[in-house]
């Protein structure tokens, strides 16, 4: 598993379609603050999302 490191103040973040198929967890901010996570699964991605949307992490989180 990888230890993703989550800015502050990084914002809602969403679920998209990556052009593989895969889902991604993403924020809408560019530079440092932008966030990209890729899951395996749909379930995943939600459970992450719902983490990070709630502030349910210490600044890193594992996916």
């Amino acid at each position: 598993m990888t230890i993703f490191i989550i800015p502050e103040n990084a914002g809602p973040y969403e679920i998209i379609r990556s052009m593989a198929g895969t889902p991604l967890v993403m924020n809408k901010l560019t530079g440092k603050r932008k966030v990209r996570i890729a899951c395996k699964t749909w379930e995943q991605a939600e459970q992450i999302c719902q983490r990070l949307n709630d502030g349910d992490h210490d600044g890193t989180i594992r996916a």
